[in-house]
């Protein structure tokens, strides 16, 4: 019998290779695969968007609370200019009715006066022919925010920042500035009327507010429940209707304590 020598290594066999991918692709999710993560995607937006649509209502909610702060303490400025020194009185502040205001201001609703008198002219260059208070086809002659009762007066207001929103307001071929809200709507505004006892409140003053198209009172719109008899403010009202752009009434016309629209007379604005 042959033996193999002591120091023989044996001789390796064929060896197996592990199939190789084709060149150029990779292993990637099936079709199935893919359209199971959009489906999960979907859901997931789905059931998230409400809630962020929401929280973004709330945020632009409270942002217009806080522009409604801002034109009080304007109108407090405004008053510690021009008002009396009678608590019982509103005159002094700034007026919601175009009668009141002057003939200067003749078609003019309740939240443009508003907004005049509290920003005055925009930061303009000298006598550039725009309005003053007492003729409307002259500038006050000066550069700078503000108006002068007379040329070369004394400097009043502005009252209320320059970066507080406002917009030309096209609606109703109008087109005056007016205060607006986050969600675009004007701030209207109603000035009681002075030395009423109890306050009264002219909703000709300020048109297409609270009560327009029949829906709801005016009369009833800023007066505390259950009997809708006193007013909330016996100063002045400012309110917008809020994200739905509808006054808030129910269907019984009395105010909807519930209603998203956004007031100075509710615990809210304070």
């Amino acid at each position: 019998m042959n033996k193999a020598p002591r120091n023989s290594v044996p001789r390796p066999g064929p060896t197996r290779q592990a199939p190789c991918a084709p060149s150029g692709r990779r292993p990637g999710f099936t079709l199935i695969e893919l359209l199971t993560v959009i489906m999960i995607i979907t859901m997931l937006v789905g059931i998230a968007l409400p809630s962020l649509l929401e929280l973004r209502k709330q945020f632009m909610r409270t942002e217009s609370l806080s522009y409604i702060r801002q034109i009080q303490g304007g109108i407090g400025l405004y008053y510690a200019d021009f008002g009396p020194k009678d608590p019982n009185s509103t005159q002094g502040y700034p007026p919601s009715s175009a009668s009141v205001a002057g003939s200067a201001f003749s078609g003019w609703q309740g939240r443009e006066i508003l907004c005049f008198l509290l920003l005055g002219y925009a930061d303009d260059a000298g006598n550039d022919g725009g309005p003053n208070l007492s003729n409307f086809t002259q500038d006050d002659g000066f550069n700078g925010p503000g108006f002068r009762l007379a040329q070369g007066g004394q400097v009043y207001g502005p009252y209320v920042s320059e970066r507080l929103p406002r917009r030309y307001e096209t609606e109703h071929s109008r087109s005056r500035f007016v205060f607006v809200d986050a969600f675009d709507n004007p701030f209207h505004y109603y000035l009681s009327i002075p030395y009423s006892v109890p306050p009264q409140y002219s909703s000709g003053d300020d048109d297409y507010g609270p009560g327009t198209g029949g829906k709801g009172s005016f009369d009833k719109y800023a007066k505390k429940p259950p009997g809708f008899t006193e007013f909330y403010r016996r100063d002045f009202i400012l309110c917008s209707p809020g994200p739905d752009h509808e006054w808030g009434f129910k269907t019984d016309g009395n105010p909807d304590p519930t209603s998203d629209d956004i007031t100075n007379f509710l615990k809210e604005a304070n």
